[in-house]
């Protein structure tokens, strides 16, 4: 299951915009809670909350739980972060949008493929193609995993792992088209026969110039 955070919050009451800047200096960033089952909730989150708790490995899966002591409506609400808004100048936090699931409802999630293990095919001179590094899944939030792993210790030079090839835990089902390639071996060119090629296209290229030139002229003698 995908590793569960809490995150302190407190509740946001329409403010000016003094109140709004004084928050901002005192490490507050706004943010909005919303779901299919719940009307928009407006909240204070701490910047150091965010920077903290959730500074978590890149391309996992993290639920987050809300804990308000100031609002029994905020506290317990589980969560999912799901978009961030940062000042390109800055880089600071300008706003964070949470989505509320409903539990005991499936949810569609994309998550991030890992792959492990060295192929064969590596061996003999292929090189690694990881096509598709995100799955959408669906499944139960208690089911959500942090990330799916494939195994590609197995693969020789053309083989491929579709979506529909690996192996999910239990509850979870890709929605993502099963014949979609996720990662291959291929055979690597060599830089000689990269090099002999481009020799090739670039000898055949004034050849068809002076052909079209020895045509233009004859055509020419012709109406002469």
């Amino acid at each position: 299951m995908a590793q569960v955070v809490e995150i302190e919050v407190k509740p946001r009451e329409k403010t000016t915009k003094s109140v709004l800047k004084t928050n901002r200096r005192n490490g507050l960033v706004p943010s909005i809670v919303y779901g299919p089952a719940i009307e928009p909730v407006k909240i204070w989150v701490p910047v150091s909350e965010i920077k903290s708790k959730l500074k978590v490995r890149k391309g996992e899966t993290v639920l987050i739980k809300f804990v308000s002591p100031e609002s029994s409506d905020i506290d317990g609400r589980m969560v999912i972060l799901k978009d961030v808004q940062i000042d390109p100048l800055s880089l600071e936090l300008v706003h964070i949008d949470f989505y509320e699931f409903q539990r005991g409802q499936e949810m569609d999630m994309e998550i991030s493929v890992h792959i492990k293990g060295e192929p064969v095919g590596l061996r003999k001179g292929g090189i690694v193609d990881w096509m598709k590094r995100t799955i959408w899944v669906r499944c139960l939030p208690k089911d959500l995993p942090e990330h799916l792993e494939v195994d590609i210790s197995s693969l020789d030079i053309g083989d491929v792992i579709h979506v529909g090839d690996i192996e999910y835990p239990p509850g979870v089902r890709p929605i993502d088209d099963e014949e979609l390639p996720v990662v291959a071996v291929v055979a690597e060119e060599k830089e000689e026969e990269v090099a002999e090629e481009i020799e090739e296209e670039e000898a055949v290229e004034p050849e068809v110039i002076a052909r079209g030139k020895e045509e233009k002229e004859e055509e020419k003698e012709e109406e002469e």
